[in-house]
């Protein structure tokens, strides 16, 4: 997938408060700090997750996210829990 600068430039960044970032930053340090342990994948999940909750996106949204990527890591789920589904 080739990203152009110009398109790059009109993705809508939310701004993330220090209480949203908290759970994102622990769970890449815990990546960092051990990359081959067997949690790495659904911190992974959670990380991806936390994201799409701070983007408010909705059940469809992230269903398409995940075709699209072609990562499906583990468990997706909407802002309110409720699963989308398990790999």
């Amino acid at each position: 997938m080739e990203m152009r600068v110009i398109f790059m430039e009109q993705l809508p960044i939310p701004s993330a408060t220090a209480t949203q970032k908290a759970p994102v930053i622990e769970r890449v340090r815990n990546i960092l700090a051990d990359p081959d342990s067997p949690a790495v994948p659904n911190l992974e999940v959670e990380i991806n997750n936390l994201v799409y909750n701070l983007y408010g996106l909705m059940d469809e949204e992230i269903v398409l996210i995940e075709e699209k990527s072609g990562w499906h890591g583990g468990k997706a789920m909407n802002n309110s829990g409720k699963t989308l589904w398990t790999s």
